[in-house]
């Protein structure tokens, strides 16, 4: 597929010619899924055991090429080898899945077998899972790039760990400032706006990502929900009172709270 992508951004298929040949490329990598099934199907247990213990090793081992954290590719130069080990993956389960039901049942295979066939199958799964988040990753991450330009998102990326270690400063600063009113406005007003371009980072982020639910999962409780000034809201809680519809601090001589949150 990558070849036909290749040949068409040269000029020498049209854009017919490749669509027709990747298609043929899918019914024929189908046929053989379908194949590879069937012959599966009517394996003995012991074969079964042996097909699924030789294709998990090999997905392991192109998964630790693929999924390495020390990689140097780009995303984007990443995302055929991600999207061709998810496919495999997802091929492998296919073919299993006809013929686990019966290989895996009680009696079917030695017991130490069968444990050593379900830890195969679950290690399976597992590549599968993450070479659909690392994909995903990747894809949202060259979206962002293209977006914003390689060298202002390393600058925005630049400001976001310098913003995350001041963050945590003015936190701790707070709690020590509350009761010098000047001191107390600044801080507060420094810590919503860093607040505010951890949340605009994490929506980007997500919006690149095509909203979808498994981002928002593993990234809004790891970097979108610590991101809020807990200590500042919890600390004025207690004595914001509702006033029509807007929100006022009872004792706001103090703080700059109230100008905030908005006053009437």
């Amino acid at each position: 597929m990558e070849v036909c992508a290749a040949a068409a951004a040269a000029g020498s298929l049209s854009h017919e010619e490749v669509s027709l040949r990747l298609e043929g490329l899918r019914r024929l990598r189908r046929g053989h899924v379908d194949a590879c099934s069937a012959a599966l199907r009517g394996a003995d247990p012991q074969a079964f055991g042996h097909f699924l213990r030789r294709e998990a090793t090999d997905l392991a081992d192109q998964a630790s090429a693929v999924l390495s954290e020390n990689a140097t590719a780009s995303p984007a130069e990443r995302m055929p080898a991600l999207r061709l080990l998810e496919q495999r993956a997802a091929d492998a389960l296919q073919v299993i899945g006809d013929a686990r039901g019966k290989t895996l049942r009680a009696g079917a295979l030695a017991v130490e077998e069968r444990a050593r066939a379900r830890r195969d199958l679950r290690m399976v799964h597992r590549i599968r899972q993450r070479a659909c988040v690392a994909r995903e990753e990747a894809e949202a991450r060259t979206r962002l790039e293209r977006f914003l330009g390689p060298r202002a998102l390393r600058r925005f990326e630049t400001l976001l760990l310098f913003l995350i270690f001041a963050f945590i400063v003015l936190v701790g600063i707070e709690w020590r400032l509350t009761e010098v009113p000047r001191g107390c406005r600044r801080c507060t007003s420094w810590t919503w706006r860093s607040a505010i371009v951890f949340q605009v980072d994490f929506f980007l982020r997500w919006g690149f990502a095509r909203w979808s639910r498994g981002y928002f999962l593993r990234h809004f409780f790891f970097e979108s929900l610590p991101a809020l000034p807990y200590g500042l809201i919890f600390h004025h809680l207690p004595r914001a009172t509702i006033s029509g519809p807007w929100t006022r601090c009872a004792g706001s001589s103090s703080c700059g709270f109230s100008a905030c949150v908005g006053s009437s």
